[in-house]
């Protein structure tokens, strides 16, 4: 199981790098700014920001991959509520429940719940992440 240093290490870094991919597009926007084209482009690289920061957030694959390859034990559940505890547990941006759906050797099947969004089913295999089940259920 991961340690809590770096879970928190890695979500650090992860800030970083969103941070520094929105300073990039923003640099390049305002570069154009002068032109009709760099108005619609500033709200654009804005929302592409947001969304990577959002989509981050939401997958907890990203954060923990090593808990989803160890088939999220009980134990892995609640070191990801204790991260995702407290002030983020408020938010809807952040998972309150991880339960196991299907797991083999080779591909996990994962149930995560939202504060507000609901639910979301995601397959963590050695294809990548899938989501099976959008948010909503669409």
């Amino acid at each position: 199981m991961m340690d809590v240093l770096s879970a928190i290490v890695l979500l650090i870094i992860m800030i970083i790098a969103v941070v520094w991919l929105g300073a990039i597009i923003v640099y390049f926007v305002m570069l154009l700014w002068r032109r009709r084209i760099g108005k619609i482009l500033l709200p654009l690289a804005a929302a592409v920001v947001i969304f990577g920061m959002v989509y981050t957030y939401l997958n907890p694959a990203f954060v923990c991959p090593e808990e989803y390859r160890q088939y999220v034990s009980a134990e892995d559940e609640e070191y990801l509520l204790r991260l995702w505890g407290g002030f983020y547990g408020h938010t809807p941006l952040f998972a309150t429940r991880i339960s196991v759906i299907y797991a083999d050797e080779e591909k996990i099947q994962v149930e995560v719940d939202y504060s507000i969004f609901g639910s979301r089913v995601m397959s963590h295999g050695p294809d990548g992440i899938g989501v099976d089940k959008p948010l909503g259920g669409w």
